[in-house]
């Protein structure tokens, strides 16, 4: 809003009115976590997605590269659970990566 502000040069008669209305909602504006989604998810998630990028190799067959992940055993005991949990799981259950 501070650069519309800026660059504005002419025609404040139209544009003051618009102005006024945009400060005011920004002053009337107030943050609450509960609107966003929770981060600790999502870092999870990208960290988990990142190892399993990291264990995935090109295979050519018949000279078409595809993309091929690891065989990741499933954890026992959380068949009751969701999909998403159950893959979660199985992924944080890898061995560290030799570095």
């Amino acid at each position: 809003m501070l650069d519309l502000l800026a660059r504005t040069t002419e025609d404040w008669e139209k544009r003051g009115p618009m102005f006024s209305m945009l400060a005011q909602k920004i002053v009337d504006g107030k943050i609450t976590t509960r609107d966003f989604w929770p981060i600790d998810p999502v870092l999870d998630d990208a960290a988990r997605y990142r190892e399993l990028q990291q264990m995935a190799r090109f295979v050519y067959i018949d000279g078409v590269a595809s993309v091929r992940f690891p065989r990741i055993p499933a954890t026992g005991g959380d068949e009751q659970c969701s999909f998403e949990n159950r893959v979660s799981a199985a992924v944080d259950n890898l061995p560290d990566r030799n570095r």
